[in-house]
């Protein structure tokens, strides 16, 4: 029997006692019993290839540049409006954009691996121990400022600083919401659709394969490779598309959803989200 062979009849096991086990209740169950049961399967396998990527998102990018932007625009204000005291007023916000930048602005960390099974990756956004730091020192701060105001100026600082301090728990609610791991693993036999995005543009010089919604990330070196493993270890009916050719509303689409919605009923597109 061929390695091929094997890991088909091994999907075709794991597809049926997902299907039959009657302690999964919902789709969501099942599908994150399936993820799981590869993720352990493809961690334990020999690697055909294994890399790690630094993606920077546009958004974030896009922020970068507007927050250097705004520095600059007000530093030029601040000259000509008040020109002795001009860093008085670029300073602080300055500081105040860089504090919020150096919480924000690091790239999403990508972890690959392709084995005779399938694929895993697992993804993080970079930068984990100095948000946690900095968020707790500006909670400290607040903490510090909140109790020396009230000391001065009574329960009308004190309901201020109460409200200041809600505002810095929201906002590090928000940078622990940066900090979710999120990671899938998804077996050959179980993809319908590969979508290579491979053109350059200028905020991207990576290569992207989307795979049901979970993104597989290389270098320009790296692409050529990671292409050849992923068609060669496909199934043959899967619609493979390009950039230039890819059309969601075509034939091809649309019966590649519906061999996937009868193969694996329970995945509903979002395997990477939960």
């Amino acid at each position: 029997m061929s390695l091929k062979q094997q890991t088909k009849e091994q999907y075709e096991a794991i597809l049926q006692s997902v299907m039959n086990d009657p302690e999964l209740k919902d789709d969501k169950a099942r599908l994150q019993q399936f993820s799981n049961t590869y993720k352990d399967i493809v961690l334990a396998e020999p690697a055909i290839m294994e890399w790690e990527f630094d993606h920077w998102e546009k958004q974030t990018v896009s922020e970068f540049n507007s927050a250097i932007t705004f520095i600059i625009f007000a530093a030029i204000f601040s000259v000509y409006a008040m020109s002795e005291n001009w860093y008085m007023f670029t300073g602080p916000l300055a500081g105040i954009i860089i504090f919020i930048n150096s919480m924000l602005m690091y790239p999403i960390r990508f972890k690959h691996k392709l084995t005779e099974s399938g694929v895993y990756v697992y993804r993080y956004k970079r930068g984990k121990k100095i948000r946690q730091f900095l968020a707790g020192f500006l909670l400290l701060i607040t903490v510090i400022a909140g109790i020396v105001l009230t000391f001065y100026m009574g329960l009308m600082a004190f309901a201020g600083a109460g409200a200041g301090m809600l505002g810095i728990f929201t906002f590090y609610a928000l940078i622990q919401k940066q900090d979710k791991v999120k990671e899938a693993a998804i077996p050959w036999q179980g993809m319908f659709l590969v979508s290579d995005y491979s053109k350059n543009s200028f905020l991207r010089k990576d290569r992207n394969f989307f795979i049901h919604y979970m993104d597989v990330r290389c270098s320009v070196n790296d692409y050529e490779r990671v292409k050849g493993v992923i068609k060669s270890k496909m199934r043959e009916d899967v619609l493979y598309t390009e950039e230039e050719n890819d059309d969601y509303c075509s034939d091809e689409f649309h019966e590649a959803i519906k061999r996937r919605e009868l193969e694996l009923p329970f995945y509903d597109g979002r395997l990477f989200d939960r």
